[in-house]
């Protein structure tokens, strides 16, 4: 099990999100995922939008990271779903934190972490094309967290 790097970044409101604070509260899931307004990527955050209310109830936040700026992050979640926050992540010093490598070189990867309030990974899935089982698999990892507080 490795150690979250901590982190701040702004979401799509410029509001700072700020890793150690939100860990304070429970579990945190991000997830990174290569680029706003496209296919797979809208259908990714349109999953987590979904089932946010039920990681809430779970005590997890849900946040997701890619390079896009803000504002970029402002207009695709006006099309994905209010409740999920992406954090822009301008030249990837958080996605390189966190050792998330690129599909193909060029495309940044996409990669999911379930990270416990002590900051330890205690799930990780990298698998670019089958966001479903990001999804399915991060609800799993906080439910298993939930039965061990």
């Amino acid at each position: 099990m490795s150690t979250a790097p901590l982190f701040s970044l702004k979401d799509q409101n410029n509001v700072p999100f700020v890793l150690e604070e939100a860990l304070k509260k429970g579990p945190v899931v991000i997830f990174f995922y290569p680029k706003d307004q496209t296919r797979i990527c809208s259908l990714e955050v349109r999953g987590f939008h979904s089932l946010n209310d039920r990681f809430v109830e779970l005590g997890a936040q849900v946040v997701g990271i890619s390079s896009d700026s803000t504002s970029s992050h402002k207009r695709f979640v006006d099309n994905c779903g209010p409740s999920i926050r992406l954090l822009s992540d301008k030249g990837g010093k958080v996605r390189k934190a966190f050792g998330v490598r690129a599909h193909l070189i060029l495309i940044p990867g996409r990669e999911t972490f379930v990270i416990d309030q002590n900051r330890n990974i205690v799930f990780n899935i990298r698998n670019f094309n089958d966001h479903n089982t990001h999804i399915d698999r991060a609800m799993e990892a906080v439910k298993v967290l939930r039965t061990t507080l």
